[in-house]
């Protein structure tokens, strides 16, 4: 029998101290809330903008949180980084990268390094 599996997606998942807190600083990156669980008392979202998605999940006590290092590919780098400069979310600068990438970087309340760039040049 021939293997027909195919891979469709990752989805990382990162860890924070208070779940609420952390939608709302996302929403204000444009993430939307995709779900959470248990119903409860929430200990995990998904997160996801233009289709593509994380999820979070509160860490353990006297867990250290694992930090993550997330890179977005977006269209319209410049415009999205504006945008959010503009509302005053982020105060990243816009760099060209030696590895053909136009980006920004940001940290999350909990030290997530979350980069956005697209490619600029001969970065495929």
């Amino acid at each position: 029998m021939a293997n027909t599996s195919q891979l469709s997606a990752i989805v990382t998942t990162i860890q924070v101290t208070q779940l609420e807190r952390a939608i709302k600083f996302y929403n204000q990156l444009g993430f939307i809330k995709d779900w959470t669980w248990p119903d409860d008392s929430p200990t995990h979202a998904s997160l996801s903008k233009d289709g593509v998605g994380f999820m979070i999940t509160i860490k353990a006590d006297g867990d250290l949180i694992q930090k993550a290092d997330l890179y977005f590919r977006i269209s319209n780098v410049e415009g999205y980084h504006k945008h959010l400069k503009d509302n005053d979310v982020i105060d990243a600068d816009l760099i060209q990268s030696d590895y053909g990438m136009l980006d920004f970087s940001i940290s999350d309340p909990w030290g997530h390094r979350l980069t956005f760039g697209e490619p600029n040049g001969d970065f495929q």
